[in-house]
């Protein structure tokens, strides 16, 4: 179990640098840059406080945020790859980044549904 929350640490850290990459690559000569640049950033604070909460709501046994961690993945990995990959604004490290930190993620999510973190959420949640 402590493997699959220091699965998900990890991938949300990855998932803030790669989006923090993405950010500063906007042009400024962009005639909004500095509005999307503050909408990102907005975006980004959110992305962190919630996942942060369903990663602790992880921890502490709950099987919802288990359970609500595991579709958003489920939706956002191929979202990512649908919309992220045909665009050419990325980094040199983005795409590398991106298809680890989703590894991680996968790695952590399929650690929570082995038998042995199944039993840990069925006790904590008597």
């Amino acid at each position: 179990m402590r493997i699959a929350i220091v699965c998900l640490w990890w991938w949300l850290a990855l998932s803030i640098v790669n989006a923090g990459l993405g950010i500063w690559r906007i042009d400024p000569a962009l005639p909004n840059a500095m509005f999307i640049l503050l909408v990102a950033s907005i975006a980004m604070v959110v992305f962190l406080l919630f996942n942060s909460f369903l990663i602790q709501s992880v921890d502490r046994g709950r099987k919802w945020a288990r359970n609500t961690f595991t579709a958003l993945r489920g939706i956002g990995i191929p979202l990512s790859v649908l919309f992220a990959f045909p665009r050419e604004v990325h980094s040199s490290w983005s795409v590398p980044l991106f298809l680890f930190s989703s590894v991680i993620a996968l790695s952590g999510v399929i650690l929570l549904f082995v038998p042995t973190s199944s039993a840990w959420f069925d006790a904590a949640n008597p």
